[in-house]
């Protein structure tokens, strides 16, 4: 579920879970969105994908 912050205009995600906002981490170009209360991550399709790509480019 987005949201939209009303100071900022940024639109966020609440976590599945506890139902709060969660933290955007960028990695190049891949958004990993975190919750703040348990640490759950969640990335969109064929992220995890390209993570592995990122890595495997960094060995």
């Amino acid at each position: 579920m987005a949201n939209i912050d009303k100071e900022t205009g940024e639109e966020f995600l609440l976590c599945p879970r506890c139902k709060i906002d969660m933290k955007k981490l960028v990695k190049k170009d891949v958004v990993i969105d975190v919750c703040k209360k348990c640490g759950g991550m969640w990335v969109d399709a064929g992220e995890l994908d390209k993570l592995a790509k990122i890595k495997e480019e960094e060995k």
